[in-house]
């Protein structure tokens, strides 16, 4: 483990990434990027709702809370709650008055009675939430809806096109140390068919795709994210390569230079889901 960085101390948690200022930064920027890509902050058919009633909603897995902040600013009527296994990454970040942050596990019983949420925002746990644990964690989540609630879910697909030789070497090892933790980089796919099999309606579903270091800022803004992302999983991916870290640092190098060579990009998806 690189002592340089700070990572979950939670019991069980299979999540490879740090619980640091560096993460914090990198979450904030994804978090852009995903805003950026999607044009929007949600799919959930409830903005009327959100400006004129207000609702109480949830961002699981909330991070330094980028979301949950946006949301609560565009909708001040409403309930916007944040919800993270790692305090430290919402520690010192904004708090605006219609928000809140609580700290959870997914992969256990959450601290919210029944019923409590008008809608449910999950993105980016495909390295937090096992193969295994996804129908537990979506029937956790559809049990905190109202009647009527809506769940979202947006994971990407770790399939990358248009790849180089040491950018696909770097992705083929870390999908295959995420298979090793229980985790399935390919999850994406399969979240519509486990949303219906929980009882949730699927009211629509929506796809992009990213790409990485090519395309204007937005892919230029993704090939940071990306060269940050694969550094601060080097402790978790060295042990899978089997290299040195000045190995490791220049098969990153490598691979990021391919991208915008080869007009790289991947694709990420967003389904939504009613409890009837």
């Amino acid at each position: 483990m690189d002592l340089r960085r700070k990572f979950h101390a939670v019991e069980n948690s299979v999540y490879p990434l740090p619980a640091d200022a560096q993460e914090q930064d990198r979450l904030s920027l994804q978090h852009l990027l995903y805003r950026l890509a999607f044009n929007e902050l949600f799919h959930m058919p409830i903005h009327v709702q959100m400006i004129t009633d207000g609702l109480r909603i949830l961002d699981v897995g909330c991070g330094p809370g980028d979301w949950t902040r946006d949301v609560a600013r565009s909708y001040p009527l409403a309930e916007v709650w944040g919800l993270d296994m790692a305090q430290s990454l919402f520690e010192g970040v904004e708090v605006l008055p219609n928000m809140k942050f609580f700290t959870g596990n997914v992969l256990g019983k959450l601290p919210f009675p029944d019923n409590t949420f008008d809608g449910v925002y999950q993105r980016l746990l495909i390295g937090g939430i096992p193969k295994d644990k996804w129908d537990q964690v979506i029937q956790e989540l559809m049990h905190l809806l109202k009647p009527g609630g809506y769940l979202e879910l947006c994971e990407p697909d770790l399939t990358y096109f248009r790849t180089g030789p040491n950018y696909q070497k770097l992705m083929n090892g870390l999908n295959e140390s995420l298979a090793q933790r229980g985790l399935d980089p390919l999850i994406a796919r399969d979240l519509p068919k486990k949303m219906s099999e929980a009882g949730l309606k699927i009211i629509s579903q929506h796809s992009c795709s990213f790409p990485v270091g090519w395309g204007g800022k937005h892919g230029d803004l993704h090939l940071i994210n990306a060269h940050q992302g694969v550094t601060a999983l080097k402790p978790f991916l060295l042990k899978s390569f089997g290299v040195s870290e000045q190995e490791y640092d220049q098969l990153v190098v490598d691979a990021i230079a391919e991208c915008p060579q080869n007009k790289t990009y991947y694709n990420a998806y967003s389904i939504v889901g009613q409890k009837i």
